[in-house]
This record gives structure tokens, sequence and C-alpha cells, in this order.
């Protein structure tokens, strides 16, 4: 309804809503129903936007924290690699080794079975002397030490055929002393008494220190060494005898060569 314009002021502010009603509809309404279109719309937009945008940053705080922590373990995973591949250092490539193989060499001390075939006169057990000599019936003196059963049988056999034809021997080793040379040593600061042992193929450290008898109270089993001849020149390879008596470490239980010194130090505190 049109209203003068002497018409007091709220006949004019409800003429104004009445005219705004019949066009619009419900102020409120329309402007509950215009704004998530005109208004909600944009600002959702642009929340959203920075919203992904800080979700990649955090994707790739994650991605660089990951690497940070992936890089170092897999140098230390590589690490841990090339040190299992060679078992316990030093010792673990030694361990590798095989010691060549060669026939017994008779020695000072050593006892002989000397048979003759159809001699039973100049058959018999006979020692070898301390200067490595034996002496049996027709031969007053032969040098024995430093061959093999089968030469010191073929130097008998030679000597024999002076007084006999075609005589047939065997040499039989029946007490091992072996070759002074050849024997394993053990020594130190750290063993009760030094011994010398006759090596024996397959001889490995468990062995040498179980007949080695009682080791020192204050030895310094993990700095064991062992002290091998070679062609090259000496050579030392360190043994924790240690892991291998308390942990059963069987990576120190290296395999022991003719003539090799088992060093075994005393500790310093």
């Amino acid at each position: 309804m049109p209203v003068a314009d002497g018409a007091p002021l709220d006949a004019r502010n409800q003429n104004e809503r009445d005219r705004l009603h019949q066009t619009c509809g419900d102020p409120q309404t329309a402007a509950r129903r215009k704004w998530p279109v005109e208004l909600g719309a944009p600002i959702f937009g642009m929340a959203r936007g920075a919203m992904d945008h800080r979700m990649a940053n955090n994707r790739h705080r994650r991605t660089r924290r990951s690497l940070s922590i992936v890089g170092p373990l897999a140098a230390g995973l590589i690490l841990l690699a090339g040190c299992a591949s060679s078992p316990s250092g030093r010792a673990g490539a030694a361990s590798a080794q095989v010691c060549p193989k060669a026939e017994y060499k008779i020695g000072p001390g050593d006892q002989l079975n000397i048979f003759v075939f159809n001699e039973k006169d100049l058959s018999g057990v006979v020692p070898v002397r301390p200067d490595g000599y034996i002496s049996m019936p027709l031969i007053s003196r032969l040098a024995a030490a430093g061959k093999t059963p089968s030469e010191l049988a073929g130097e008998i056999q030679k000597r024999l055929g002076e007084y006999l034809r075609s005589p047939q021997v065997n040499v039989i080793v029946t007490h091992f002393v072996g070759m002074l040379d050849e024997q394993i040593r053990v020594v130190g600061q750290g063993v009760e008494k030094p011994v010398a042992l006759p090596y024996k193929s397959g001889t490995k450290v468990m062995d040498v220190v179980i007949q080695a008898g009682q080791l020192a109270p204050y030895a310094s089993l993990n700095h064991a060494r062992i002290e091998r001849k070679e062609p090259q020149g000496k050579k030392e390879i360190r043994v924790r005898l240690g892991d291998l008596l308390n942990r059963g470490d069987e990576r120190q239980n290296l395999a022991m060569c003719p003539g090799d010194v088992l060093v075994i130090p005393q500790s310093m505190f």
C-alpha cells in the first residue's frame, strides 16, 4: 500500500519490508539461500585449496624424514653385510685357508715297526734316536728323521739288498712325535707351561688348547695369535680365544698348520 511522504517512520519501514517480501520472498530466507552460493562456495574453494597445499607439504616432509632415516639404515645394513661376508675380520679370512697336505715325516722320538718279509730276525720295533738315526740288524746307522715311512722303507730295502735277494720292507709309525719344525707350540704368559704337540691332520685351535692344559688366570684370550711361517715370510693371524671358549664362536676355531705357534699373552689388568 502506498504511504504518503508525511507518514510516520514505522509505517514507511513496514511498507519497505512488504515490498521486499513480495519481490524476493523472506529476506532472511533469501540471505540463507544466497550465502552458500554467492559467498560460501568461493570461501570453501579457497579453504580446500589451502588444505590440499598443506597436505602436500606434509607428505613432502614425511618423505624427506623417511629418506633421512632409511638412508643411514641402508648404509649400515650394507656395512654389516660386508662384515658378514668376511667373518670375524682377519681371523675369518684365515679360517678359509687350508693347510697343504703332505705325507707324514718321521721325527726324533718316533717309534717304528719295521717289517722285512720272510725275515723275522730283521723285523721288529725300532726307536728313532734324538739325532734322527735308527739302528737295526745289518744296518748300524741310517738317517730316518725327515723322511716319509715309504722313503725310509726304500732306504732300508736298498741297504738290505747287499745281503738279501730282493728284500721287501714295510715301515709303520706306531708312536708319533714328528719333526721339530712341524710341531705345534703353545707359548706365552697366558699358559701355565709352554708345550709342543705333534701335528696331526685336521688339528684346530680348540684341539691345541685342550691338549695344552691349564691356562693362566689372567690370560688375555681375545688377544691370542697364531704365528705361521710361509714362503713369503712370517704371518700373524689373530684369534679371539675368549669368544671361542666362552661363547662357542666356531669362526675362531681355525685350522692349525705344521709349525704353527699359538701365542697367548697375559692381560695387562
